[in-house]
């Protein structure tokens, strides 16, 4: 184990890179990274360094792949993800990269081709893997508290109006669904395990503002027989609240509750825990560090990540075709906005 401070870029200086900046800094200051920053924004880039002290920046993502640079953190447009990710492992940084993985399976292969054999950690960030409720209800569910799951439903009901980028279809790679959408799609396949199927519908009449869908509701077949569902919606002026879980099994049912998990069964209700913050972000971060300092294998691997992308892939080919749409896909080419007539 290096005792020395591994040098980090965090490379995207938009909301989520500033969520990132945040727990670098407290990283440098425990003497573990050297944190810098990558935006072709110079404003964003200086503004960044000042507020998270970092070492240094860069305007040109070719001059952080040329640096001495270990470990590049992407958060960039999801159409750029591919691209950004094989030339990092072309020159043997560490990548840690936002979600999703790609805006298409095509993609993302191209991405395994670029990062297998190669002497590197590789993680997707997908923080809701790092959500205390979401591990602890999983726990449960592992240990048959809860018999057979029966019923596993996911919920992301809200009001919320994208900028830049995210209005663009192309660079999003579709609407609320590979966006906010993809951490629930984690969620259930984290809890429910692998998937036969997917249904899909959506709408598009709230926020105008955006290119893509801004409510799905998706339901999911498990190859256990446990049914899911999904919806996620950006397009709720006054939404009523909702559990971001609920898991109905055939002795009892887990559900979550503002950061409490409780479990019901045998007419008794038990709360196993209470979150007093959400720190999944964090706990993402210094995990990845970890398996670098440690030579450990990251949570979220590629195969996880690849998986949630077929599934938000098989969602939109659904929504267009209006049919079921069965996995493993059969095609790699697809892309949102094209027409789904292969399936």
């Amino acid at each position: 184990m290096s005792s020395e401070p591994i040098k980090v870029c965090l490379v995207g200086c938009g909301w989520i890179g500033e969520e990132h900046a945040k727990i670098y800094k407290d990283l440098q200051e425990q003497g573990r990274v050297e944190f810098f920053v990558c935006d072709v924004d110079r404003e964003k880039v200086k503004i960044f360094k000042e507020k998270y002290n970092a070492k240094g920046i860069f305007l040109d993502y070719y001059d952080v792949l040329g640096s001495s640079i270990e470990v590049v953190d992407i958060c960039l447009p999801h159409n750029q993800h591919a691209e950004a990710t094989i030339l990092a492992a072309n020159v043997g940084k560490h990548i840690l990269l936002e979600k999703p993985l790609a805006t298409s399976i095509e993609e993302a292969d191209r991405i395994f081709e670029g990062i297998k054999d190669k002497k590197i950690k590789f993680m997707l960030a997908e923080n809701w893997r790092f959500i205390p409720t979401i591990r602890v209800a999983k726990e449960f569910l592992d240990k048959r508290e809860i018999g057979e799951p029966l019923l596993i439903q996911g919920n992301s009901i809200q009001y919320f109006v994208p900028s830049g980028w995210r209005r663009s279809k192309s660079d999003m790679g579709g609407g609320v669904l590979i966006d906010r959408g993809i951490h629930l799609i984690d969620m259930l396949y984290n809890l429910g395990g692998e998937i036969r199927s997917v249904y899909a519908l959506a709408t598009h009449k709230s926020i105008l503002e955006i290119e893509g869908e801004d409510t799905v509701v998706l339901l999911m077949n498990f190859t256990t027989g446990t049914i899911g569902n999904i919806t996620v919606t950006w397009g709720i002026k006054k939404p009523l609240k909702q559990s971001l879980f609920v898991i109905y099994g055939t002795e009892g049912t887990i559900w979550e509750d503002s950061g409490k998990v409780f479990l019901l069964k045998n007419n008794t209700c038990e709360k196993l825990y209470e979150a007093m913050t959400d720190n999944s972000i964090r706990e993402e971060i210094f995990h990845f560090i970890d398996c670098i300092t440690e030579d450990k294998e990251p949570l979220v691997s590629f195969n996880i990540a690849r998986k949630d992308l077929e599934i938000a892939t098989a969602a939109y080919i659904s929504i267009q075709s209006n049919e079921t749409v069965f996995l493993p896909l059969k095609e790699k080419k697809y892309h949102v906005g094209e027409e789904a007539d292969w399936i």
